[in-house]
């Protein structure tokens, strides 16, 4: 029984990973998402909304080490010199654009998600930041950060699972070789 339980430690985290992301999948179908404009100028009520502005992807900031962009959002009358509260982060250029360009994209708001250094690469630039700041995050991304947690747990159980795995045959075959003498002198 000894030689099994590495595999059944994989198998399980295997199957608790697809559990699981089933389990999202279908809390996501029950997301209602609220429309948001920020042409309107009126705060959602919720994180999970479908956003409707002006992305700017003139002003973007690129982070060297992992690739993420930060592109302000902005109404469509906004004012210069007015503060920009919103953020669109993204892992690529989703936008394949140069120009500004209006957008319409579901997603989460999460508040204060600006990092600092990026926020002081805005100030730098001379743009100045609304308090607080809050980054739109469409549900891909969002997903995805969460998805690499989980898989690098199944990997994890997966290499330990085997080496295990291993380790057990490995004293099995070599306990077969030795001679069976048990204790007799020849």
């Amino acid at each position: 029984m000894m030689e099994y339980g590495p595999a059944v430690i994989a198998v399980g985290a295997l199957v608790m990973h697809v559990l699981n992301a089933q389990t999202e999948t279908k809390a996501q179908r029950g997301i209602i998402y609220e429309p948001f404009n920020l042409a309107d100028g009126i705060a959602p009520r919720t994180s999970y909304v479908e956003l409707s502005g002006l992305a700017d992807p003139t002003q973007e900031i690129t982070e060297p080490e992992s690739g993420s962009s930060y592109i302000p959002l902005l109404p469509p009358h906004r004012g210069h010199g007015d503060p920009v509260v919103y953020f669109l982060y993204t892992k690529s250029d989703s936008l394949q654009h140069s120009q500004p360009t209006m957008i319409r994209r579901s997603g989460v708001l999460i508040r204060n998600g600006l990092p600092s250094e990026i926020a002081s690469a805005f100030v730098q630039r001379g743009i100045k930041l609304g308090a607080p700041t809050i980054l739109f995050e469409t549900l891909k991304a969002y997903d995805d950060d969460y998805l690499d947690g989980y898989l690098m747990a199944v990997v994890i159980f997966g290499i330990y699972a085997f080496t295990a795995l291993f380790a057990v045959a490995s004293v099995r075959f070599s306990a077969r070789r030795m001679p069976n003498d048990q204790g007799r002198i020849s």
